[in-house]
């Protein structure tokens, strides 16, 4: 026998964290989406407290998966794909469904 066989193989959480953080983002991305006003004017601190960790743990997903990519790790492209959506339909929210106060951005 080698001793290649007893040796520990190397325990990957990146491809499994990846999968979680990205359907943590989709859940998350519902409840707010569901929740959320539509057509009225929503101060940033409301928006960022609902959206601002669906962002947050999107962003991780799509850095983990460009890790397991370079690590060479297997992970599908699905993932990368649904973080992607879920980005898409937060920017539709945002420009299209509330009413943000910009006025407040600029000065």
């Amino acid at each position: 026998m080698s001793t290649n066989s007893i040796a520990r193989r190397e325990i990957s959480w990146a491809a499994p964290l990846v999968r979680i953080l990205t359907w943590l983002a989709v859940a998350l991305f519902m409840v707010v989406f569901l929740l959320a006003p539509r057509g009225i004017t929503v101060p940033w601190n409301v928006y960022l407290a609902g959206f601002g960790p669906i962002i947050i743990v999107d962003l991780a997903s799509m850095i983990g998966f460009v890790v397991c990519r370079l690590k060479r790790r297997t992970i599908s492209f699905a993932y990368l794909f649904i973080s992607l959506g879920v980005i898409v339909g937060v920017w539709y929210v945002t420009w299209f469904e509330l009413r943000l106060r910009w006025y407040e951005v600029f000065r």
